[in-house]
């Protein structure tokens, strides 16, 4: 980041890039007539500079605001658990999630021969919804649940 900024200075000193940040007025020229024209720059023609922001006030004091009382907090709950409720709960999860490890670890993978699971599902499955889909009576169903429910817009009158 500073070899950037370094390298964008040495530019600008040297006067090889005339953009931004580099002052472009030219000493003024005689005109053949003897006019010289002023230079590019001058205090009639900057802008003036915006007044410094308002400091900042400080905070009005604490002891005006009005404070709430006891009588105006809600009241606390009542059915809140007790730790040693808390505490058989969090056991009870605890004692879920060792059984169902348990129960995943006792499965048998079978990652080198899939083809009994894979045969196990086919035959689970229906047969009829499981065969390829006739594409010609796929779009003739669509055109015929479509037909029933199509509806022509409304007319426009002038």
């Amino acid at each position: 980041m500073m070899i950037r900024y370094g390298c964008a200075a040495l530019i600008l000193a040297a006067g090889l890039y005339g953009g931004i940040g580099v002052a472009q007025t030219a000493p003024a020229k005689p005109d053949p007539a003897g006019w010289v024209a002023p230079p590019v720059t001058t205090p009639e023609v900057l802008p003036p500079v915006a007044p410094a922001p308002p400091v900042a006030t400080p905070a009005a004091k604490s002891d005006n605001l009005p404070f709430p009382k006891w009588s105006e907090f809600p009241v606390p709950p009542t059915d809140v658990p007790t730790i040693p409720e808390i505490a058989q709960r969090v056991k009870v999860e605890n004692d879920h999630g060792r059984m169902f490890t348990a129960e995943v670890n006792a499965l048998v993978w079978d990652k080198d021969v899939p083809e009994p699971y894979a045969e196990a599902t086919r035959n689970s499955l229906d047969p009829e919804l499981s065969k390829p889909v006739d594409v010609a009576q796929a779009q003739k169903d669509i055109r015929d649940i479509l037909s029933h429910h199509v509806v022509p817009p409304p007319l426009v009158k002038d």
